[in-house]
């Protein structure tokens, strides 16, 4: 798989420096179940399968506007966390990074 992506055009592009993911906003239930009494987002010992869908997008939107998702792409010396990827990612590179994370936000 990692073979895959490193030979992948898209990763040794001139003009695109990494694949790009596309946002989709759609609307969605924000709790576990029929009932939002369901969710177990009070418990830290809960499962991230139970906590619901309002505090699972509450906490990607932390990560992402603390920069530690787009830093830890990169990984060290940038953050001390490497997300499971298949090569370094810096997006501070890319010209487009900071239109980009505004329209994540």
């Amino acid at each position: 798989l990692e073979d895959t992506y490193k030979n992948n055009p898209d990763w040794h592009s001139a003009t695109r420096l990494y694949p790009r993911l596309t946002l989709h906003q759609v609307p969605v239930a924000s709790f576990c179940g029929s009932s939002a009494t369901l969710n177990r987002d009070d418990d830290p010992k809960e499962d991230i399968t139970m906590k619901s869908l309002a505090l699972r997008a509450m906490n990607e939107l932390k990560w992402l506007g603390s920069r530690e998702v787009p830093n830890s792409l990169f990984g060290s010396p940038i953050s001390n966390i490497m997300y499971i990827w298949p090569i370094q990612i810096n997006v501070t590179k890319d010209p487009n990074n900071p239109s980009n994370f505004e329209a994540a936000m």
